[in-house]
């Protein structure tokens, strides 16, 4: 009976840790994909695929702010691309993306991330997850 007390309060204490514990935010986690180089729309959520990039079309600033302090909304530098404005970083080198994860690089003056690609698994539930570097 004693050692199944312990493994209820085992069990509660550890609920309670969970139920503590702290959560990022999409903008902040190692996990986005803002920014990586991308050709179709595997961004992931809130994000697509606009002329190369993983991100998302803008008016203003303020709409760049949850994927960083250096995301600012820039005309689009592509002139085949249709959307005007992006949420983008400038950079003039790879210090400057360091904000934004250790993927990203400095690419002909935007920061950019390896493109995702995300193919099917073999069977066994697994997705398989590449990432190609962007050109430089």
């Amino acid at each position: 009976m004693k050692a199944l007390l312990k493994c209820f309060a085992l069990c509660l204490l550890s609920c309670a840790l969970v139920a503590c514990a702290k959560t990022r935010e999409a903008g902040n986690s190692s996990e986005t994909h803002f920014l990586a180089t991308c050709e179709t729309e595997a961004c992931g959520p809130g994000l697509h695929c606009v002329c190369g990039a993983c991100t998302e079309a803008c008016e203003e600033n303020a709409s760049c702010a949850e994927h960083g302090s250096s995301a600012r909304c820039e005309a689009t530098q592509i002139s085949a691309c249709s959307t005007a404005s992006v949420c983008d970083v400038a950079c003039a080198g790879d210090e400057d993306c360091e904000a934004l994860g250790g993927e990203h690089a400095c690419s002909e003056g935007r920061c950019r991330a390896p493109q995702v690609v995300v193919a099917s698994g073999d069977g066994d539930g697994m997705a398989t997850v590449t990432r190609t570097t962007p050109a430089r």
